[in-house]
C-alpha cells in the first residue's frame, strides 16, 4: 500500500483527522518551552481547556483530538502533560469503544509513566488525584486484559482543571 493510500485509509479508520494533522495558528515550527509551567500560550490553554470538557462529558475520542493539536505544538513538560492526557484518553477509547483490554492497559500504562513525573499542579491541572486514580485504573485494565474481570471495572481519572488564577 503506498504512503498516500494508507494515509488516506487510517484518516479513513479515524487514526488521523484534519485536526490532528494540522497545527494551530500561532504555533511555530520549533518547539520552545513557554516560560513557567502555567504559562501556556493561549491556543493550548483553549485545546487543554476544550480537551477537559469533553473528557469530562466522556467524550473521550474528540480529547484526544483537542489535546493533539496543542501538543503538536508544544515543548518540554507541557508537551509531556498534553501527551500523557492523549494516552488516557485513548486507553479509554480502547477500553469503551473498541473493548480491546491489551490496547487499554497499552495505553494507560503509558499515560501513568508520562504523567509520573510532572508536578502536582501542572499548567492548572491537577494532578495529585489524577495519577491515584490513573493508578486504579491501570490495576483494573490489567484484570480485565488477564481474564480475572468481564469488563473494565473502574472508573476514569477525575480531571480537575483551574481555569483562573486565584490566591
Amino acid at each position: 500500500m503506498e504512503l498516500g493510500a494508507r494515509r488516506a485509509h487510517r484518516l479513513h479508520l479515524g487514526h488521523l483527522t484534519p485536526a490532528s494533522v494540522h497545527r494551530p495558528e500561532d504555533a511555530t515550527t520549533t518547539r520552545e518551552p513557554q516560560g513557567t509551567r502555567d504559562e501556556l500560550r493561549p491556543a493550548t490553554r483553549a485545546a487543554l481547556v476544550r480537551g477537559c470538557e469533553l473528557y469530562t462529558g466522556a467524550r473521550y475520542f474528540e480529547a484526544h483530538e483537542a489535546w493533539e493539536v496543542a501538543w503538536l505544538a508544544e515543548a518540554g513538560e507541557v508537551r509531556l502533560l498534553l501527551h500523557g492526557l492523549i494516552l488516557v484518553a485513548a486507553g479509554f477509547v480502547k477500553a469503551f469503544r473498541d473493548g480491546r483490554p491489551a490496547g487499554a492497559v497499552k495505553h494507560l500504562e503509558a499515560a501513568a509513566k508520562k504523567l509520573e513525573a510532572l508536578p502536582a499542579d501542572m499548567a492548572g491541572v491537577g494532578l495529585a488525584q489524577f495519577r491515584d486514580e490513573l493508578a486504579q485504573a491501570v490495576e483494573a485494565a490489567r484484570r480485565w486484559r488477564d481474564g480475572a474481570a468481564g469488563s473494565l471495572e473502574a472508573r476514569p481519572p477525575t480531571l480537575r482543571l483551574r481555569t483562573s488564577r486565584g490566591p
